[in-house]
């Protein structure tokens, strides 16, 4: 997955620490800007044009590049939605 879902409010210069829900592993990831609870928050690199995975699902697609700790939004990718 290349997003995770923020369980509280983020704000930005945290570091924010999430867990892989299908094995348990851990991450940490420093937020880069502010992110409301249940807002998606990108935990690789997404390069732009390229597919945004959540829940191993594509959820759409990066407009541009997203960096490590992003807010992952409407303002960044085009959702496969609309």
């Amino acid at each position: 997955d290349h997003v995770g879902v923020a369980t509280v409010d983020l704000e930005k210069g945290t570091t924010a620490q999430g867990k892989y829900l299908d094995v348990g592993a851990t991450l940490t990831v420093e937020v880069s800007e502010g992110i409301p609870l249940g807002h998606k928050l990108s935990i690789t690199r997404i390069s732009g044009d390229q597919p945004v995975i959540e829940y191993g699902q594509e959820i759409g697609r990066a407009i541009h590049e997203i960096q490590p700790g992003n807010h992952v939004h409407t303002h960044n990718i085009k959702s496969m939605r609309w």
